[in-house]
This record gives C-alpha cells, sequence and structure tokens, in this order.
C-alpha cells in the first residue's frame, strides 16, 4: 500500500498503470464510488433464473436455474488493469467466505485494451465470457433485467425516465457495479465501486434473510 495515493487518483481507471489499483486499492474504491440503490424485481423476480445458459470464460454452459434459492452477487467488472484483477480476487475471497449461501458471478466487460482475468486454478467463483462493452449494457439478459428494476431507494433519477417513472442510471462501464440479489430474486441491490469491507456487510445481511425468502 502506497502513501501517495492520493496523488494517484486519476490513474485508478488507466488503461497503462495496473499498479496503483492493486497498491491503492481503499482509495481507488472510495475515488470511484457512486451511491447504490435497492429496488425489488416484483414483475418477475425469476428473470435471473430463466434465461436457460450462459456461456461461461472457459467455454461451457451454465443452467441459469442453478442460482435459484441463493443470494446472488454479480460484479460486472471491466477489463482494466489493476481494476479488474483486484475485484476477481475479491469475489473469490468473499466466496470462501460465504459458502454454500452465496453464489458468486463475475462479467468481465472488454474494453479492447487486450487484458484478460487470469483464473485461479481452483477458483470457484463462476466467471461469465468476456462480452463488449456494447453487448453487456444493451444485450446481455442479466443486464438487461437487472438494470430494469426500478429503485425504491438510493440511486435513480428520472432524466432516463417517463415521467413519474424512476430508473436507474445507465450501468457504467468504467468502474465496477455488483448486483446483489436475494435467495428469491425478489430483492435486487446495486452497489458502484464498492469497498471489500462494504460488500461484505451487505451480502450478510442478504443472507441472514434468506431462511425467510425461501
Amino acid at each position: 500500500i502506497r502513501e501517495d495515493c492520493q496523488s494517484l487518483l486519476e490513474y485508478c481507471q488507466s488503461d497503462v498503470f495496473a499498479h496503483v489499483y492493486l497498491q491503492c486499492p481503499a482509495s481507488c474504491s472510495k475515488f470511484l464510488e457512486e451511491e447504490g440503490m435497492v429496488g425489488t424485481a416484483h414483475e418477475n423476480p425469476e428473470a435471473l433464473y430463466d434465461v436457460g445458459t450462459l456461456r461461461t470464460y472457459r467455454g461451457n454452459r451454465i443452467e441459469t436455474d442453478r442460482f435459484e434459492g441463493y443470494v446472488l452477487v454479480l460484479a460486472v467488472i471491466p477489463l482494466l488493469p489493476g481494476m479488474a484483477v483486484y475485484y476477481y480476487e475479491m469475489m473469490e475471497h468473499l466466496h470462501s467466505v460465504f459458502t454454500p449461501h452465496v453464489e458468486f458471478v463475475v462479467m468481465p466487460m472488454d474494453h479492447g485494451h487486450g487484458i484478460h482475468i487470469q483464473l485461479q486454478e481452483k477458483g470457484k467463483v463462476v466467471v461469465l465470457e468476456e462480452e463488449s462493452v456494447v453487448t453487456a449494457v444493451e444485450k446481455h439478459p442479466w443486464i438487461q433485467h437487472l438494470t430494469s428494476v426500478k429503485p425504491r431507494k438510493g440511486l435513480g433519477t428520472t432524466e432516463f425516465g417517463n415521467g413519474d417513472i424512476i430508473l436507474q442510471r445507465p450501468l457504467a462501464t468504467d468502474r465496477v457495479t455488483i448486483y446483489i440479489v436475494s435467495a428469491d430474486g425478489y430483492f435486487v441491490e446495486r452497489l458502484v465501486s464498492p469497498s471489500l469491507e462494504l460488500l461484505q456487510k451487505k451480502v450478510r445481511l442478504y443472507t441472514k434473510t434468506i431462511d425467510y425468502e425461501l
């Protein structure tokens, strides 16, 4: 951990200086953090599980209904130096903390910098195939569902809505967005560039309610 992190914040999203995020993770996360939101998928809480299959980073396909009944943490991670490896390793760490009640899934967003996630040999996190920014934002079925959830509190805006309808702000593609979904698919929380401590605290709250939601 460096002592001059405050002077390096402009490089937290750099496509060259990978060491900055890895050496200043707390400062970079705080710098890029945005207000989160909590919403309810009351119209179709089973949408995530009804997709069918998704292709993984290793090229195989997984059934999406395998996630039903578990708290789901989806990390949408831009493939930027330092940021990508830091949050992937965070997901692996949290998986070891919360297994078997929580499923962790990573969706890498390719920015065309030639950066890829190096999977841990015995990694437990599900890593989906890389998606271009445009494909992830506009076409991926999970992102389409999660971004359509109406905010009940926190991050929301009428700017992209219609009249009194409040929608989420567009998905950030230059920083990490994490969605936490309750075990029944009903409650959805969005965090932007959270610290390890904040994310762990949030996930623990969802595991404490799992028995009531099933």
